[in-house]
């Protein structure tokens, strides 16, 4: 497939399809960032979407080690919650 782009992409058509399937894939993006963001109850659970979004949105980290130290951190802190809140802990 990058072959065939670097064959063809330099045509101007070429690229005004590809312009607007980015902009179809950064509102879909966002539509589901909206969504998802409705759902979040708990300030703990925004400050990890936050620094997730940060990380990745803003400071351009590579995706999958960022959530693999925030999914665990993010379980850890949700488990010591619950624990403190039933009084197992």
């Amino acid at each position: 497939m990058g072959a065939l782009y670097a064959r063809i992409g330099a045509y101007p058509m070429v690229r005004e399809v590809m312009g607007g399937l980015i902009a179809v894939g950064v509102g879909m993006v966002l539509q589901l960032g909206v969504q998802l963001a409705r759902n979040i109850r708990n300030l703990i659970h925004a400050l990890i979407a936050g620094g997730i979004f940060v990380a990745v949105g803003v400071l351009h980290w590579p995706m999958i080690p960022v959530v693999l130290v925030l999914a665990p951190l993010s379980i850890g802190i949700e488990v010591f919650l619950s624990r403190k809140r039933t009084g197992n802990g």
